[in-house]
C-alpha cells in the first residue's frame, strides 16, 4: 500500500542546449500537465567551446533560461515550484584521463562557472 504517489515526467533531450529546447518547449511541456515540481537542468552543452555547434553565449543562455521558466509559469507552474539547476563542476583530471588528446568539446570548470545564471530579483527568480 502506498501512502504517497509520485509520477515523474522526464522531458530530457540528450545533447540539446537551451536554444534548441526553446524550439520544442511548447510541444514537450504543455498546459495539460500538472506539475508539483519542475526541474530545469540545462547548461553543460551550452558551455562547450565557442564555435562548437552546441555553444550558446552566456547572455543568450541566461535569457533562454528566463524564457523557459516564464513558459512554465505561463502554463500554471508556481514560481516556488520551479527548480533551476546549474551545470555541475567538471573533474578536469578525470576528463583528461578520459580524453588523453583533450576533451573534444573543451568543457572546463571555468567555462561552466561562466554559464551559471545570476538570480534575477526583478523577475522574482
Amino acid at each position: 500500500m502506498f501512502c504517497r504517489q509520485l509520477d515523474i515526467t522526464n522531458r530530457g533531450l540528450s545533447g540539446y542546449n537551451t536554444r534548441w529546447i526553446l524550439d520544442y518547449l511548447p510541444s514537450i511541456i504543455v498546459p495539460a500537465y500538472h506539475f508539483d515540481l519542475a526541474v530545469v537542468w540545462l547548461g553543460c552543452n551550452d558551455a562547450v567551446k565557442p564555435g562548437a555547434v552546441q555553444h550558446v553565449p552566456q547572455d543568450d543562455y541566461s535569457n533562454n533560461l528566463t524564457l523557459i521558466v516564464c513558459h512554465l509559469i505561463n502554463i500554471g507552474v508556481l514560481p516556488a515550484n520551479i527548480l533551476v539547476l546549474t551545470p555541475p563542476t567538471v573533474d578536469e583530471d578525470m576528463l583528461a584521463k578520459s580524453f588523453p588528446g583533450g576533451d573534444p568539446d573543451q568543457r572546463s570548470d571555468a567555462a561552466l562557472r561562466r554559464h551559471r545564471p545570476q538570480r534575477r530579483q526583478d523577475q522574482g527568480m
